[in-house]
């Protein structure tokens, strides 16, 4: 192709040589429009797709150089860029892999300006790998659901965050122990900044990060095979789903150590989950109320469900109010008992926890 001239030169050079003038270049060419045909002649327009075998066939060359010629011209008529036209599939793959629209949009990636190609190429090529990694199976329901641009972002904010994070290596035996302690906590109600303090100590890192217009409920990933990370949205500022959720992402930190992460999304939308789910879900059903005691204590209402009840039937048999009133809202699908046995802890949580990403919060 290098060895061959613009389009317009050619034509050009050709029309001089055979004698012909613009008006006989634009009959052949089916173009009764002066100012067309000039532009065409003069580079500044380009021919039209049915025009270039007709260029071809006036000047006898095969339609490829012709073809060859224009896109010569046309590569030297866009502007100069800081990067060359091989970088250019460079970008083209890197948005393939990486999110980057979602990446910024959230401001969990930031760039000075997202139009720069170069920029865009510097900041995010190189993470590339890690989200190649990434594009694993969603857990969500057992099927072969590919991640989400929103919840690939989201899954990497949740690690960049955790890295700030210390803490010991990860031991399962105090793991186990750290579930007795946050039941403990759970039931008794007091301060939640022993949750982090709990968690720490097993080597387990918990971070919140806010992803509006999402259904994200948790995650269980791993920095690495010592290091593994809960991320919760928080979505429903209830303290029973915070505590089904963070017992259910603790059961995949139990389950132990995969190079993908275990998303949650929409936790209770769907019963045709994996084994692994179904295992978190009923670990997490048992911390915060044990189904026998639920079945029990739905018979004994006998359909009348009075909050005053709920709770001496918690308080004698060791529970959280709310986490049994929880339990039998979803058990039943009735959404409109027991409310007023729901409380909020969105606010005392992000209070206290060591890293948080949104809820008019930017972490520093």
């Amino acid at each position: 192709m290098s060895s061959l001239p613009y389009l317009s030169e050619f034509i050009r050079e050709q029309l001089r040589e055979r004698g012909w003038s613009g008006i006989d270049f634009g009959v052949m060419i089916g173009c009764n429009n002066p100012s067309a045909v000039s532009k065409i002649i003069n580079g500044k327009q380009p021919p039209s797709l049915h025009q270039l075998p007709r260029i071809a066939a006036m000047f006898d060359i095969p339609v490829d150089d012709v073809l060859k010629m224009r896109l010569a011209e046309e590569l030297a008529e866009l502007p100069k860029t800081d990067i060359g036209d091989a970088d250019y599939f460079k970008l083209i793959d890197t948005y393939k892999v990486v999110p980057i629209a979602e990446l910024i949009k959230r401001g969990w990636v930031s760039v000075r300006d997202k139009k720069n190609p170069k920029e865009i190429l510097t900041v995010f090529e190189p993470l590339v790998p890690e989200f190649k990694k990434m594009n694993g199976l969603a857990h969500k329901t057992g099927e072969d659901t590919q991640y989400t641009d929103v919840q690939k972002a989201w899954i990497f904010q949740v690690s960049q965050l955790a890295k700030r994070i210390q803490v010991p290596p990860y031991r399962k035996p105090l793991a186990l122990q750290a579930i007795e302690q946050l039941r403990r906590v759970m039931v008794s109600r007091t301060d939640v900044c022993q949750i982090f303090d709990i968690l720490r100590v097993a080597g387990v890192r918990l971070v919140f990060v806010e992803c509006p217009r999402s259904k994200i409920d948790g995650v269980c990933t791993w920095i690495d095979k010592e290091s593994p990370v809960i991320g919760m949205t928080l979505r429903f500022d209830r303290d029973d789903n915070f505590w089904f959720v963070l017992r259910h992402e603790l059961e995949h930190v139990l389950q132990g150590y995969e190079e993908r992460a275990k998303l949650d999304d929409d936790i209770f939308a769907t019963s045709s989950v994996s084994d692994s789910e179904k295992e978190a879900n009923l670990e997490a059903q048992e911390f915060c109320a044990p189904e026998r005691l639920t079945k029990q204590f739905i018979e004994e209402s006998k359909g009348r469900f009075v909050e005053e009840e709920a709770i001496a039937f918690a308080e004698c048999h060791n529970l959280l109010p709310s986490a049994l009133a929880g339990q039998i809202r979803h058990k039943l699908s009735r959404y409109n008992i027991l409310n007023k046995l729901l409380s909020p802890i969105r606010d005392k949580l992000i209070e206290v926890a060591p890293v948080v990403d949104g809820w008019g919060r930017i972490p520093v």
